[in-house]
C-alpha cells in the first residue's frame, strides 16, 4: 500500500495551510512522532486573491496559479490535496480536471453538520458569497446584508494584515448584530475566520468551521 501523503495548497492567506496543520496534529490520535501524518505544504501566497480573480476575470488568474501549485504538489508525489480556502472552491471542477491527484471538498463536509444545526448564516469572502460556493453543493445557508458583509470583508483583511485581535472584534461585532433576533449558526466560510475560531467560540456562539471539519477528515482519510 502506498505510505499516505496529505499535500496542503498554502498560501490563501499564508496563516492558513499553517494552521490547518496545526489542527491535524492535534486531531491524530498519536503517540509518537511518527504516528502523525506526513503533509507536503506548499505556501504559494502568490496566488491572486480569489475574490478579486473572480469578480475580474472568472477566477483565471487565480486557478492558473492554484493549478500549478496542485500540479507541483503532485508531481511530489502526494496522495491527495486539500485547499485550505473556501473561495479557491469555485474553480474546483476545472483542478480536478487538470490535476492527477484527487482533492478533498472541504466545502462540501459542512453540509450534514449545517443540516443538523438549523439555520446558518454564511460568514465569507466576497468571491464566495458571489459563485454560490455553499449554495452549489445543496448547502442552505443565509447571507448577510451589504453593510455586514462589509464588514466581514474588512475583517478578513484585517486578519491577513496580522491584526487578528482587531479583526476578530470587528467579526464578532458583526455576528452580534446578526444574533439580535435569533440565535443562528455561524458558518466560518474564510479560513481566516478560523483563526478567530477560539475566541468566538469563548463568547458562546454557535460555530461551524471548514477548517476544523476538513482536519478531521484528513485525520479519518489517513488512518483508513
Amino acid at each position: 500500500m502506498t505510505p499516505y501523503l496529505l499535500g496542503i495548497a498554502g498560501g490563501m492567506g499564508p496563516l492558513a495551510g499553517v494552521e490547518l496543520q496545526r489542527l491535524i496534529i492535534e486531531a491524530m490520535p498519536a503517540q509518537r512522532d511518527q504516528d502523525h501524518i506526513p503533509v507536503l505544504c506548499y505556501t504559494n501566497p502568490q496566488i491572486p486573491d480569489r475574490s478579486l480573480s473572480l469578480a475580474e476575470d472568472g477566477g483565471t488568474s487565480y486557478f492558473a496559479a492554484l493549478r500549478d501549485t496542485c500540479n507541483l504538489l503532485a508531481k511530489n508525489g502526494v496522495t491527495e490535496i486539500a485547499l485550505p480556502c473556501n473561495a479557491s472552491h469555485a474553480r474546483l471542477d476545472d483542478l480536478r480536471a487538470s490535476v492527477p491527484v484527487p482533492f478533498i471538498d472541504m466545502v462540501l463536509l459542512t453540509k450534514e453538520p449545517a443540516e443538523q444545526s438549523g439555520p446558518c448564516v454564511l460568514l465569507a469572502a466576497p468571491g464566495t458569497y458571489s459563485t454560490s460556493v455553499y449554495q452549489s453543493r445543496g448547502i442552505a445557508v443565509t447571507t448577510p446584508d451589504e453593510m455586514i458583509r462589509s464588514e466581514v470583508a474588512l475583517a478578513i483583511t484585517e486578519i491577513k494584515a496580522g491584526m487578528l485581535t482587531a479583526g476578530t472584534d470587528r467579526l464578532e461585532q458583526a455576528m452580534a448584530t446578526l444574533s439580535k433576533e435569533s440565535s443562528p449558526t455561524f458558518i466560518l466560510g474564510c479560513t481566516e475566520r478560523s483563526l478567530a475560531h477560539q475566541q468566538l467560540s469563548a463568547q458562546g456562539y454557535r460555530l461551524i468551521d471548514p477548517l476544523r471539519l476538513l482536519a478531521a477528515d484528513i485525520v479519518r482519510r489517513a488512518r483508513s
